[in-house]
């Protein structure tokens, strides 16, 4: 555990993960772009998505499934509410409550992105490797050629 690092504080935190493997933990992501969307850390700290061992590139697969089926049964509107009453920051409340309101938040998703921000000129805002796991739902952008782009421009204009 890399000390400040807020991925490795949560991993060290069992209540709030939904999914583990071998070398990975699966979390709600905080400040989430679709209903559903979760993160997907290694357990041990590591910056660079370069730097996994073959261990880790090997199990990273298992978590992505199993996170997919754990987002699946979770009770989303209780997740949100609990973030919202204890939130990372103003920003996280606001999303978690847009997820409330989110008509697509019971349902099924009919697809899922899967992205990661490699390095600082990337957008990546923690140095902690880190996958993002994101539900998409049939309506959620108007045209949703060109993927995590348009869900995330649509959810800010």
């Amino acid at each position: 555990m890399a000390r400040g690092c807020r991925i490795c504080e949560l991993n060290n935190e069992d209540m709030d993960s939904v999914a583990e493997t071998r070398f990975f933990k699966a979390h709600m992501d905080r400040h989430p772009e679709t209903p559903g969307h979760a993160i997907i850390t290694p357990k041990r700290h590591v910056v660079s998505l370069f730097d996994l061992t073959k261990g880790e590139w090997a199990d990273l697969q298992a978590a992505l499934k199993k996170t997919k089926r754990a987002v699946g049964k979770i009770d989303l509107g209780r997740v949100y509410q609990a973030f919202i009453a204890v939130p990372y920051t103003r920003e996280s409340r606001r999303m978690c409550r847009e997820m409330l309101s989110n008509p697509k938040i019971g349902r099924k998703p009919d697809g899922y992105n899967f992205g990661i921000n490699e390095g600082r000129a990337a957008g990546r805002m923690i140095d902690h490797v880190h996958f993002h796991l994101i539900p998409r739902y049939l309506g959620d952008v108007r045209v949703p050629a060109g993927g995590v782009r348009n869900v995330i421009k649509n959810a800010r204009d």
